[in-house]
C-alpha cells in the first residue's frame, strides 16, 4: 500500500505568498488578488501578538515574523543546564576570574572580588546556555549586582524579594519586545531559583508547566537589582522536575534608540547605591583623573558619554604594580576584558550619581544604567568578551533584533574587540557592526534561525538521499539497534509565508512501544532540496507536537512535509516519508 507523506502547495496571491494543503483549498487565489485577512493555523488564535492553543503560549508575533515557542519536553535536551534551588548560605565570593573549564550549572552570585587577571583567559570553550526566543545572545541576565562594599566587592543592595504580578498575554504592550523562555527546574517547597531574564524592567504574562500545574503552584519575586526567581507555592508542584516555559516581555529602549539627556539630580536618589566613604573618595579621585565633570546639575550624557567611551577603550595587558585599590589600577590603567570594564564603570558611575549595575552570565558582563527621562534601566555593552564561545539550544532560535542604535561613543579599540558573534549561527552577527545591536562586530556564518533565510543563507540537503541511507541501516541492522517508526500529522489549515504549521506525530519502537526522548527534524522538501524548519524532541509518549515556521523566502512550487527520527544509540532513524514495498 503507498501512502503519501502530508504536502504543501505554493502560489503567489499577488505579492503575497498562500500555502494550501491540497483537498483543503477552495483553489487558490488568482494572481492579481490580494489577500489581507489572518489566516489562523490549526487551534490557534493569536491576538496582541500573541498566540494561544490550548490555553498555552504556541507563537508571538514580533518585528513581522512569526516566532514558535519552545517545544522541548520536561527532560533536559543533551547539554542543558537544569536550574536547583539556592544554596541555604550565600558563598564565600571568589575572584571574578574566567569560568571554570567544563559546564556548571546554572549559578546566580551574590557577591563578585574582581581579580586582576587582565590579560587573555585561559584558551577554554565557555559554553553560553540561550533560554530565550528570540535569541539574547550574549546578554542573558543571570546575576545582577547593585553596590559595592569598602573592601570592593560587588553585592546587591536590596536582597529582599517582592512578588512578580502574571499580568497575562492581553497585557503585551507595542513598545515593549516579547520573549518566551524555556528552562528546566528542580522544584523544592519554598525554596527559590534563580530565573534568567532579558532586562531590567521585564515583566511577566503568562507561564505553563510541561508536566502541568495547577494555576498558583508558582510564585515570581525579583530582589532590588532585578534578579528574578521562582518557587514552588504549593505541594502538588514541589519535589519534582519540570520544564517551565513562560512569556515575558520588556521596553525596547532597554536595549537600544536614543537616549534623553537629564540633569545628574533628575536620577532617582532610591536607586544610587550609596558607596563607602573610602571608596567613594578613590572613585571621585578616578573621575578627577578622567576630567569627567561631577555635581547634582551637570547633564547626564556629559557624565555617561565619556564614562562609555573611556571603559570602551580597555585593552588587554599587564596591570602595573598593585595600590591599595584594585578598582583604581583597572580603572585608570585601562585593562581587562568585560568582567574588569564592567566592575569598574559600575563603581565610577554610581561615584557620580547614576544609578549602575554589573550584569553577568556565563560567557559575558556588560552594565545598566538608569534613564529618569526614560524611567526606565539602559543595558551598555562595554565589550571585551571570551573569543572561544560555544552556544547550547541557541541555532534554532531567531535572534532578538533591537529598535534603534546605539547613541552611545564607540571608539577604536571597542569595534576591535567588542563581543563577537557566536561561530555557530549568522544571526547572532552585528549587521552593523557596533557591538551592540547583536553581538558585536564581524560576521558571522552559518544557518539562519528555524531554517529561515532572515539572518542568512538557507542550508538545504539532499533528503532523499539521507532517507535512503537510514533505509539501509533500518534493513542491515548492523549494529543491534532498534528498527522505529514515524507518523506525521498537519493540521487542515491555510497559511501564508512567514506564518506558522503545527505539525504533530509519534514515534513508536518494538511492538508499538512508545520512542521517547528521540530528536526529530521537520522538513520541507522540494525541488530546491529540503529545508528544516524546526526540531522538536519526542516525549514521553512518542508523541510531538511543534510550531514550525513557514520560511518569508520560500519558493514557488510543491513541497513535502517530512519528519525524521536520527535515532541514538539503542534506536534506529525513521521517517514520514513511506515507499512502497
Amino acid at each position: 500500500m503507498r501512502r503519501l507523506a502530508p504536502r504543501l502547495a505554493l502560489s503567489l496571491a499577488g505579492c503575497i505568498g498562500l500555502l494550501g494543503f491540497p483537498g483543503f483549498l477552495g483553489g487558490l487565489a488568482s494572481a492579481d488578488e490580494i489577500l489581507h485577512e489572518r489566516v489562523f493555523v490549526g487551534a490557534m488564535r493569536c491576538k496582541n501578538g500573541v498566540c494561544t492553543a490550548n490555553g498555552e503560549v504556541r507563537a508571538i508575533e514580533q518585528d513581522g515574523r512569526m516566532l514558535p515557542a519552545p517545544n522541548e519536553g520536561p527532560r533536559p535536551t543533551p547539554g542543558e543546564q537544569v536550574f536547583t534551588p539556592e544554596p541555604e548560605r550565600a558563598a564565600v565570593p571568589p575572584p571574578g576570574g574566567p569560568p571554570l573549564p567544563g559546564d556548571p550549572p546554572p549559578e546566580r552570585r551574590p557577591m563578585v572580588r574582581m581579580d586582576r587577571e587582565t590579560g587573555a583567559d585561559a584558551a577554554i570553550a565557555h559554553t553560553y546556555h540561550a533560554v530565550f526566543t528570540p535569541s539574547e545572545f550574549p546578554y542573558k541576565r543571570m546575576s545582577s549586582l547593585d553596590w559595592a562594599g569598602d573592601d570592593e566587592t560587588l553585592t546587591i543592595f536590596d536582597q529582599s524579594r517582592k512578588p512578580v504580578p502574571i499580568l497575562g498575554p492581553a497585557a503585551r504592550r507595542t513598545d515593549y519586545d516579547a520573549f518566551m523562555g524555556s528552562i528546566v527546574v528542580d522544584l523544592e517547597p519554598g525554596k527559590w531559583i534563580p530565573l534568567p531574564s532579558v532586562a531590567a524592567d521585564s515583566r511577566l504574562l503568562e507561564y505553563h508547566t510541561d508536566p502541568p500545574t495547577e494555576r498558583g503552584a508558582l510564585e515570581f519575586a525579583r530582589d532590588g537589582a532585578d534578579n528574578f526567581f521562582v518557587r514552588a507555592a504549593t505541594g502538588s508542584a514541589a519535589g519534582s522536575r519540570r520544564r517551565l516555559m513562560w512569556l515575558t516581555d520588556a521596553p525596547q529602549r532597554y536595549f537600544a534608540g536614543p537616549i534623553t539627556d537629564a540633569r545628574i539630580d533628575e536620577e532617582p536618589r532610591a536607586l544610587v547605591r550609596p558607596l563607602p566613604a573610602r571608596l567613594k573618595k578613590v572613585a571621585l579621585g578616578v573621575l578627577d583623573a578622567l576630567g569627567i565633570p561631577i555635581g547634582p546639575r551637570v547633564s547626564l550624557r556629559s557624565v555617561l558619554d565619556p564614562l562609555v567611551a573611556h571603559f570602551r577603550s580597555f585593552e588587554m595587558g599587564t596591570l602595573p604594580s598593585p595600590s591599595e585599590s584594585n578598582y583604581r589600577d583597572l580603572a585608570l590603567a585601562k585593562k581587562g576584558v568585560c568582567r574588569h570594564r564592567a566592575f569598574a564603570f559600575m563603581i565610577t558611575a554610581l561615584a557620580a550619581g547614576i544609578p549602575s549595575r554589573y550584569i553577568e552570565n556565563e560567557l559575558h558582563v556588560f552594565v545598566e544604567v538608569f534613564l529618569p527621562k526614560e524611567q526606565l534601566w539602559r543595558r551598555i555593552n562595554l565589550g571585551g568578551a571570551a573569543l572561544d564561545d560555544n552556544i547550547a539550544s541557541g541555532d534554532d532560535k531567531p535572534m532578538h533584533r533591537p529598535h534603534g542604535e546605539d547613541p552611545l561613543p564607540r571608539p577604536k579599540e571597542f569595534l576591535a574587540n567588542a563581543t563577537p558573534p557566536d561561530k555557530k549561527a549568522e544571526q547572532h552577527a552585528d549587521p552593523k557592526g557596533d557591538g551592540e545591536n547583536g553581538a558585536g562586530p564581524g560576521k558571522g556564518k552559518g544557518k539562519g534561525g528555524n531554517g529561515s533565510d532572515a539572518h542568512g543563507p538557507v542550508t538545504r540537503i539532499d533528503l532523499g538521499a539521507v532517507l535512503e541511507d537510514d533505509a539501509k541501516q533500518s534493513v542491515a541492522k548492523p549494529d543491534g539497534r532498534i528498527p522505529t517508526h514515524l507518523e506525521l500529522a498537519i493540521n487542515e489549515r491555510v497559511t501564508y509565508r512567514g506564518e506558522t504549521v503545527e505539525v504533530s506525530g509519534r514515534v513508536t519502537q518494538a511492538t508499538d512501544a512508545p520512542a521517547s526522548s528521540l530528536p526529530v527534524d521537520i522538513y520541507l522538501d522540494g525541488a530546491p532540496g529540503a529545508q528544516r524548519i524546526a526540531q522538536v524532541r519526542t516525549g514521553p509518549d512518542g508523541r510531538f507536537v511543534v510550531v514550525a515556521l513557514i520560511p518569508a523566502s520560500l519558493q514557488l512550487g510543491s513541497y513535502s512535509v517530512v519528519a525524521r527520527t536520527s535515532g541514538d544509540a539503542k534506536r534506529l532513524p525513521s521517517s514520514s516519508r513511506r515507499r512502497d514495498k
